[in-house]
């Protein structure tokens, strides 16, 4: 065109440029009438129309269920002009090429995707269709963390939902294996009872999509083990003691045991050996009882080293012949004398002698 000062193409499917030359891309087949209009300084205007065929097979295609929770299964329906061939490209990584108009598909995946059909006719042209309206999928996974460490007798547990979803979580659902249950995202619970308890979690997303977990790992609560304490009885020093340790109820794993006997020696053994006290006095004598888990138990007793005790039996008297006199001892609580010739009594503290 010449002696012109605006131009306007009119490409006959509803769009336009002002360009002078533009490029354009027809979607849909058939016949176009492009249409140049130009302008010259005084308002004169010039019109050429050139028809423009474009080739290729013609589609539209329709499908319903556009939101819902993963799995997702989907009907597409397709109306056609022209074509041998499709290519159904689901934007989820997979396709599908068939001959069939009618198909499905499931979204095992959550996410937002848009379809597409892709028309190839016998010359093999090759025209995509987009579909109008992106499918969303939502989807929810139930995860949860707590600590795996045992807990001797009873205890609180700190337990934390790591689900995730791409839909927002409206709802949780605790049971904690003992018959206890919270709506809590993070709850804490009191065990009060020993044994192995599985939680499980139920979520629901705001779309009322849900999905649950139990864990494979359970909370344990571990009884302590409960320890008891013999000996033989008390003694003058130097006095050899013997030490039994034992369960009062019986614990399956290993127990290791932990002596001090309060003078300095100790052993690790149930029933150690004889322990000897040299020196008089009170000792205390304690025990600890360990099981695998950690859990412990402590008791302790008292035994009594008694010391030796200093007698004196008065000095040394002469006592003539017809009189008596008493004899003076001193340092014990009980007294024998022997041989008993002679005197008053020969277990009391002061006898007289003759």
């Amino acid at each position: 065109s010449t002696n012109y000062t605006t131009l306007l193409w009119d490409f006959g499917d509803g769009t336009s440029s002002i360009n002078p030359n533009p490029s354009h891309f027809y979607s849909i087949s058939g016949v176009y009438m492009a249409k140049l209009t130009v302008t010259g300084p005084g308002g004169c205007s010039d019109t050429a129309v050139i028809p423009i065929v474009v080739r290729g097979p013609y589609g539209t295609f329709t499908y319903a269920d556009l939101t819902g929770c993963s799995p997702l299964q989907v009907n597409f329906v397709a109306t056609t002009r022209d074509r041998t061939s499709f290519i159904w490209d689901f934007n989820d990584g997979n396709t599908l090429t068939t001959t069939d108009s009618i198909v499905s598909h499931t979204y095992s995946t959550p996410g937002a995707f848009l379809p597409k059909m892709i028309l190839r006719d016998q010359g093999g042209c090759v025209v995509p269709v987009i579909g109008d309206d992106s499918i969303h999928v939502y989807g929810i996974t139930a995860d949860m963390d707590f600590s795996t460490q045992p807990i001797c007798d009873a205890g609180t547990v700190q337990l934390n939902s790591t689900s995730t979803s791409n839909d927002g979580i409206a709802h949780y659902q605790w049971t904690f294996g003992d018959g206890g249950t919270s709506t809590l995202q993070n709850p804490s619970h009191n065990y009060t009872q020993t044994g192995l308890f599985y939680p499980t979690l139920v979520v629901t997303s705001q779309n009322n999509c849900r999905d649950s977990i139990r864990s494979l790992v359970p909370v344990r609560i571990v009884a302590s083990p409960q320890a008891a304490i013999t000996s033989s009885a008390n003694g003058c020093v130097p006095v050899t003691m013997t030490f039994n340790g034992s369960l009062v109820v019986t614990d399956t794993s290993a127990v290791t045991w932990n002596w001090n006997f309060g003078n300095g020696q100790s052993s690790t053994l149930m029933n150690p050996s004889p322990v000897q006290y040299q020196i008089a006095g009170n000792y205390p004598v304690s025990l600890v009882v360990t099981n695998s888990s950690g859990c412990h138990d402590s008791v302790s007793t008292n035994i009594d080293a008694y010391p030796i005790p200093v007698v004196s039996a008065g000095p040394d008297t002469l006592i003539c012949q017809g009189t008596g006199r008493m004899l003076n001892a001193s340092g014990a609580d009980t007294y024998q004398w022997s041989p008993a010739t002679g005197l008053s009594c020969t277990n009391c503290q002061n006898p007289i002698a003759t």
